[in-house]
């Protein structure tokens, strides 16, 4: 395992689901003290969606989040960044119970299907 990883802290059951499920995990270098959870989820989209100019494919990134020692609440981000006519847009989903993403049956394919949607609507015109 790389030395990184094994630095990797919190929502332990949320990172298997998402392994599971083909996504890699890094350390979050934007991750700040205050987050008990210091990782991030990735993988390139499968979804039909509009190039991005820089890029190859389409990263989703879930991004998950613990700030309440007594709250046993986990929410998490749901993202991701793309080029189009030079300008970088970010579309993303958030304040999404951890719990509920993973027992609701297509509940993460469906949020990423919507987020690929609002990507493939953007005109490059309006944009420019």
């Amino acid at each position: 395992m790389n030395s990184n990883l094994e630095l990797v802290k919190g929502a332990e059951n949320f990172r298997s689901w998402l392994l599971e499920r083909n996504f890699k995990i890094q350390l979050n270098p934007c991750s700040d003290r205050y987050n008990e959870c210091n990782w991030v989820a990735y993988k390139i989209s499968e979804l039909p969606a509009r190039p991005c100019e820089s890029n190859t494919g389409i990263l989703i990134r879930l991004l998950p989040y613990k700030y309440n020692e007594s709250s046993p609440e986990i929410n998490c981000e749901i993202e991701f960044r793309a080029e189009v006519n030079g300008i970088w847009i970010q579309i993303k989903a958030f304040g999404i119970n951890v719990n509920d993403l993973m027992s609701t049956e297509g509940k993460l394919e469906e949020i990423e299907s919507n987020l690929i949607a609002a990507w493939n609507a953007i005109k490059p015109e309006s944009v420019e």
